[in-house]
C-alpha cells in the first residue's frame, strides 16, 4: 500500500522510517530533495499545495494521504482535487480545518463539555481590555492559525504588556485582533499531554499520561507514565468528540494540571513532540498507528476499546536536542560522528539528519527506557542531552 505524506520534517521523516518497517510504501511531496524525510525514501516528489499538477500526480498515485502539519490550507488543497481523490485525505480536511484554528477548536471543545480556559475570539481594543480587566491572574493571546513551539503566543499579566501588545497589533492606530484569540491564563501545577489514535471503524487506543516541559516555549522534556485522577472521565469526553467528528489517524492533547482539575491547552491533529516516547517505551509507535489508522487498517487486536498502551519498561523519558549555534551539514557530520558513541548503549538517539543547525531548531531527541522511575530516567535523558552538546562544542 502507497501512503502519501505531505510535508517533508522530520515528522514526516519518522513516518517513512517507521512505514518502511511495516511494509508500507511511503511517498513524500515536499519542496526540497534535502528535507529529512526526502533522504529516507525513493518515493520523493518535489512540490507543495500550491502546484495543482504536483498534488494531481501525486495524489493519484497513492492510496491514502495525511499531512505532516495541521498547518495546511485545506480550502486551497479542496480546490484542486475532485471528490475521489479528496476521499483519500486523512484526518479529514473538514477536521483539520475544525482543529487548525484556535477559534473553532477551543468552541468545539466548549461544545463537548470538555474543560478549557475561558476565551474570545477575534476581540477589538475594547473587548480585549474588558477582558483583561475581568482576569484574575492575565490573559494569553495567541494566533488563531500557524502558531507552535511558542510563536504567535503571548502572556500579558499587566496593563503595561497589554498596552505593547495593543500597540503592536495596531494598523493606523486601531488595534486588529482578528488574527488572536485571547484567553484566560491558567495557573498550573504542571503540563501534561495524553494522545490517542482511531481507526476507520471507530476503535480508539491511547497511549499513556506523560509530563513535559517547555524550554524558550518548546517542548524541552518528556517524562512517563504519570497517574492522575481525573484523566479517565477527561479521555471518555474526548473519544466522545473523536467520535463526534469522526477523527481519523493520531491526536494529542497538551493538559494544565490545575486546583480544579485537568484543562484542555492544546489539540495538535496529528503525530506530535510529546509522544515521541513511543519510537523505543510502547510496543507499537506513534507514527506506525497514525499510518494504520489512516490506511484503513484495524487497530482492534492492539487492545479493546479506550484501552492505554502498556509501556514495555517501567517508565520512559525524552529530551529534545534542540540547536545552539548556526552549523552547517560538513561541521554537523563531524559534531554527530562524536558524540553519537555517548548515547550507545544508555538510550536511543533520533537525528533528524536536518542540513543546518540554528538556535532553537529541533535537530533531534534522545529516549531513555529504564526499569526504575520516570524521575530517574529523565536524570538519564538529560544527562545524555548535556554530554552530547559538550561534544558538539568541540
Amino acid at each position: 500500500m502507497k501512503i502519501g505524506i505531505l510535508g517533508g520534517g522530520q515528522l514526516a521523516r519518522m513516518m517513512a522510517l517507521r512505514g518502511a518497517e511495516l511494509g508500507l510504501e511511503i511517498c513524500i511531496l515536499s519542496d526540497n530533495k534535502n528535507d529529512p524525510a526526502a533522504q529516507v525514501t525513493q518515493n520523493w516528489s518535489a512540490g507543495s499545495i500550491d502546484d495543482t499538477v504536483a498534488v494531481q500526480r501525486f495524489f493519484s498515485g497513492v492510496d491514502a494521504v495525511t499531512f505532516e502539519s495541521e498547518f495546511i490550507n485545506t480550502k486551497k488543497l479542496e480546490s484542486k482535487l475532485n471528490t475521489t481523490l479528496i476521499k483519500k485525505v486523512q484526518p479529514t480536511p473538514e477536521c483539520i480545518g475544525i482543529l487548525q484554528d484556535r477559534s473553532t477548536q477551543k468552541a468545539l471543545l466548549f461544545e463537548n463539555k470538555i474543560p478549557t480556559s475561558p476565551f474570545i475570539v477575534s476581540p477589538d481594543q475594547f473587548q480585549i481590555m474588558d477582558f483583561f480587566k475581568a482576569s484574575k491572574s492575565g490573559i494569553v493571546c495567541k494566533k488563531r492559525t500557524n502558531g507552535y513551539d511558542g510563536y504567535g503566543t503571548f502572556i500579558i499579566r499587566n496593563q503595561q504588556e497589554l498596552n505593547t501588545f495593543i500597540a503592536n497589533n495596531s494598523k493606523t492606530g486601531q488595534f486588529d485582533g482578528r488574527e488572536y484569540i485571547a484567553e484566560n491564563l491558567v495557573t498550573f501545577s504542571r503540563e501534561l499531554a495524553v494522545s490517542a489514535v482511531r481507526d476507520i471503524n471507530g476503535h480508539i487506543l491511547w497511549t499513556p499520561v506523560v509530563e513535559w516541559k517547555a524550554r524558550d516555549s518548546k517542548c524541552w522534556w518528556v517524562k512517563g507514565p504519570v497517574k492522575h485522577k481525573n484523566i479517565d472521565k477527561l479521555k471518555r469526553n474526548l473519544s466522545s468528540l473523536l467520535q463526534k467528528i469522526n477523527y481519523i489517524g493520531f491526536i494529542s492533547f497538551e493538559l494544565f494540571d490545575t486546583k480544579k482539575g485537568l484543562f484542555i491547552n492544546e489539540v495538535a491533529p496529528r503525530v506530535h513532540n510529546s509522544a515521541h516516547y513511543s519510537l523505543n517505551a510502547l510496543p507499537i509507535d506513534q507514527f506506525q498507528l497514525h499510518l494504520m489508522a489512516i490506511a484503513g487498517l484495524s487497530l482492534k487486536k492492539m487492545g479493546p476499546n479506550n484501552s492505554t498502551l502498556n509501556p514495555i519498561s517501567k517508565s520512559f523519558a525524552m529530551v529534545n536536542l534542540v540547536g545552539k549555534e548556526i552549523a552547517e551539514t560538513s561541521k554537523l557530520e563531524v559534531k554527530l560522528k562524536r558524540a553519537l558513541p555517548l548515547i550507545s548503549g544508555a538510550g536511543f538517539l533520533h537525528w533528524y539528519n536536518k542540513d543546518t543547525e540554528k538556535p532553537g531548531r529541533k535537530m533531534g531527541h534522545i529516549n531513555v527506557c529504564s526499569s526504575e522511575s520516570a524521575d530517574k530516567a529523565l536524570k538519564k535523558a538529560l544527562s545524555l542531552e548535556k554530554e552530547f552538546f559538550n561534544e558538539f562544542k568541540k
